[in-house]
Formats: C-alpha cells, sequence, structure tokens
C-alpha cells in the first residue's frame, strides 16, 4: 500500500554543509522537497520539509522505520535538532501561495 510520509525538522546551529549532508541522505530513503501531483506537476515544499510516496505494510511500521532512520541521519550528519515525521494512507494534498 502506498503512504505519504512527509518531515519536517529544525536544525541547532547548522551551517549550509548540514543542510546539504541531510537532503542527501534523504533523498535516499526517498524524502524530496518537492511533491510530484497528479497532474505531473511539481510543488516546492516550505524549507526543511521533505516528502514522498512510498510503499509499505502499515503506517505504523513506515513511521518507526522513517523515525530509526532520520535519527541515524542526524547522527551520521552530526546535527541536532528536532523533527516530525506523518505517515498516512488515503492521502491528500494541495499547493494553496498565499502572500502575506
Amino acid at each position: 500500500m502506498a503512504y505519504l510520509v512527509t518531515l519536517t525538522f529544525d536544525l541547532k546551529d547548522a551551517e549550509s554543509q548540514d543542510y546539504e549532508c541531510i537532503q542527501t541522505a534523504l533523498a535516499k530513503i526517498s524524502l524530496q522537497s518537492k511533491l510530484k501531483g497528479k497532474n505531473g506537476r511539481f510543488t516546492d515544499l516550505s524549507k526543511n520539509t521533505f516528502s514522498g510516496v512510498v510503499d509499505g505494510k502499515t503506517s505504523l511500521d513506515l513511521r518507526e522505520t522513517y523515525t530509526s532512520n532520520i535519527s541515524k541521519i542526524f547522527k551520521d550528519c552530526k546535527v541536532k535538532g528536532r523533527f516530525y515525521v506523518s505517515v498516512g494512507d488515503n492521502y491528500s494534498w494541495e499547493n494553496i501561495f498565499r502572500l502575506v
């Protein structure tokens, strides 16, 4: 079954190469800073937000797997911070641009 995995994070005292390290590692586990819609167009996500559609048995299994993988990525990239992972099926999203 396909699930939408979404990650957002804050890093403490990080530099640009730290973010690059994380982005490269997240791509290896199918999390990108863009989402491709059914119309074929890509949507840029907010900074420090990554998402991807992945196959898995249950949302709980995927959440545990991704939480573990992301913790390892933070350790391997030698960064500290916090993150939030959400996994769900039957998902829907919309790109809304508003200038504030």
